[in-house]
């Protein structure tokens, strides 16, 4: 039986349903991440996990999961870039992660 935290507009969405809905979103999110030391299949796959992990609060029927997961992505990828910068100290109120030019 599905909770009723499962329904989105009505729709009981799956964590399948929602993945296959967002793959594309994920997809280009992932190609214009840059990463250092990560593909953007490695991208795409932290994109995946985060979406699985916070599958309850992108169907909350609240906005569309394009919208929220929008946001979700951004900030993994800002944290993935974080995380491969090590110990290096930055200003991050203005990184932006999909500016090839830093």
């Amino acid at each position: 039986m599905k909770k009723e935290e499962d329904l989105m507009f009505g729709v009981k969405m799956e964590v399948d349903e929602l993945l296959k809905q967002l793959e594309p979103l994920i997809q280009v999110k992932a190609k214009l991440a840059n990463i250092p030391g990560m593909d953007w299949e490695d991208v795409a796959q932290e994109l995946r996990i985060i979406t699985w992990k916070q599958h309850k609060r992108l169907v909350n029927g609240l906005s569309k999961p394009e919208t929220f997961a929008n946001i979700i992505f951004n900030n993994k990828i800002k944290d993935l870039y974080k995380l491969t910068q090590g110990d290096k100290i930055r200003d991050w109120s203005n990184y932006d992660p999909f500016n090839w030019d830093k």
